[in-house]
């Protein structure tokens, strides 16, 4: 077996102590490895305090993992660590790399029979502290994040406050409000917003030019560009090799609204969620495609996108058209083509109709994503009002508690239950005004004034950006059968 010895003092006056010095410690590693019959591959020296070492010990693991050893070997338990827990975690994760322990002065030798059971007993004490810390830091965490405080990396945009929240950086924020301008208005890309952010002279939080994936980061986790602080909401699992997968919970997470000042209202975010899941149905071409109905007209044959083409009239002039992809690369299917012109104008009536009449279709399902984006904002407020109505008899415990300790008198106590008790009847009577607005009917009449705003900003064309942003956002599909009636079938996204 091959053995790593570790020797520490916490001084420098304690290595010239007899018992505790470096060469004492390591004579009688040495002595216990020969006993052994093991071959001491390395020692590890330290002069510093056991008490907080937690990259030393990171370190020896590490090290061992190196030099292939079998066994750490210590003089005493204390040369390791100060903190009985931190040692017995720190024995656990040598065990889970298959390094065994000794400490000699202990009589502590993890690779004999007798080390075996002892192994198993100090792994289950292991794993109850390691439960009992992870349960403390995740208690903390999510007091932190009750109370509106942040932890981790903080989302461009903003800068942490001295009080532990978030406060906007307002030419961090700026930046972030033309993203999504340029993606919504103008359907550029993610590396198009690099290079724009870039001549802007913007650079990312380390300071950094922008690329792609800096740029996706802002339309990630958009919970912080509406105020809002989420806790829980990623969890490890195991991965495929030697680290753990992150992936999103599904489940119920935290969340704490108006924790901190939003950036972006909540339609600005929906409109450039559900654009970002129109683009990823998407090959890269469709999606950074200037033509209006790129990426959006299938194929009514055979399901395959159609692309743009042009063709010559023999006169010196062209006309273009959409074409079936799989015909058109693989001669898969059958030519099945529209003129350019006339599908295009389809989709830009109907878009027009959208926003005058009231019995549109898609002016309905535009209202019907108003109110369903307002409707959860509610719902989560109201969720929020009942959890704090829900803790308001642990509040009055508390309450009475102090005064039963003499920290409150009558007189603040009869104060703090008045004042809660009118705090509780607001809270209500909010509740009641949320559940009545989000009982109420979608207002078309407002679907179609939105939307009839947004197309008078708009030079009515192929080729507009912001044209055919409205396009992917608007249609799931467009579906295109040269023998169908109709021959162009338009499928609405699902705004609900």
């Amino acid at each position: 077996m091959r053995a790593l010895g570790v020797v520490r003092v916490s001084s420098k006056a304690q290595a010239e102590d007899d018992h505790y010095s470096l060469g004492n410690q390591r004579e009688q590693i040495a002595a216990y490895c020969a006993q052994q019959g093991w071959e001491l591959a390395r020692m590890l020296e330290y002069v510093q305090s056991g008490a907080r070492n937690q990259r030393e010990l990171r370190e020896i693991l590490e090290t061992a993992g190196r030099e292939g050893a079998d066994v750490v070997v210590v003089y005493e338990l204390d040369r390791l660590s100060r903190n009985l827990i931190s040692t017995l975690l720190f024995i656990d994760e040598l065990r889970q790399a298959g390094v065994r322990f000794a400490a000699v002065a202990n009589e502590i030798d993890l690779t004999t029979p007798e080390g075996e059971l002892q192994l198993h007993l100090l792994s289950a004490f292991a794993h109850y502290f390691r439960r009992q810390l992870g349960r403390k830091v995740r208690s903390n965490q999510a007091l932190r994040v009750r109370e509106g405080k942040v932890f981790g990396r903080v989302k461009y945009g903003y800068r942490m406050g001295g009080d532990g929240r978030l406060v906007v950086d307002e030419e961090q924020a700026r930046h972030v409000r033309e993203a999504y301008r340029w993606y919504l208005d103008e359907s550029v890309g993610m590396r198009e917003i690099a290079r724009r952010l870039n001549a802007m002279g913007a650079r990312t939080k380390t300071g950094a030019q922008w690329g792609v994936s800096s740029v996706r980061l802002l339309f990630e986790d958009v919970e912080t560009y509406r105020g809002a602080v989420t806790y829980g909401k990623w969890r490890k699992v195991k991965g495929s090799g030697a680290y753990p997968r992150i992936i999103r919970n599904e489940g119920d997470y935290l969340t704490v609204e108006d924790a901190h000042p939003r950036i972006l209202d909540d339609e600005t975010i929906e409109r450039a969620q559900r654009q970002r899941r129109s683009r990823a149905g998407m090959r890269g071409q469709a999606a950074g495609s200037p033509h209006l109905l790129s990426g959006v007209l299938f194929c009514g044959h055979c399901g395959s996108r159609m692309v743009y083409s042009r063709s010559s009239d023999g006169n010196g002039g062209s006309w273009a058209y959409y074409i079936c992809g799989a015909y058109s690369r693989r001669g898969t299917c059958r030519r099945n083509a529209v003129r350019a012109e006339t599908a295009e104008r389809v989709v830009l009536d109907d878009l027009l109709a959208g926003a005058e009449e009231s019995t549109s279709e898609l002016a309905i399902r535009r209202e019907v994503e108003r109110s369903s984006q307002r409707a959860d904002a509610v719902r989560q407020e109201i969720t929020a009002l009942e959890r704090r109505l829900s803790e308001a008899p642990e509040a009055a415990r508390r309450a009475r508690l102090a005064l039963v300790e003499g920290v409150f008198t009558i007189d603040e106590y009869r104060t703090t239950i008045s004042d809660a008790a009118a705090q509780h009847e607001a809270w209500r009577q909010r509740i009641a005004a949320l559940r009545a607005e989000i009982s109420d009917k979608p207002d078309v009449q407002t679907a179609r004034s939105e939307l009839r705003g947004r197309m008078a900003r708009l030079d009515v064309g192929a080729g507009n950006a912001g044209l055919q942003a409205i396009v992917r956002e608007s249609y799931a599909r467009i579906i295109f059968k040269n023998d169908g009636d109709p021959q162009l079938v338009l499928q609405y996204a699902d705004f609900s």
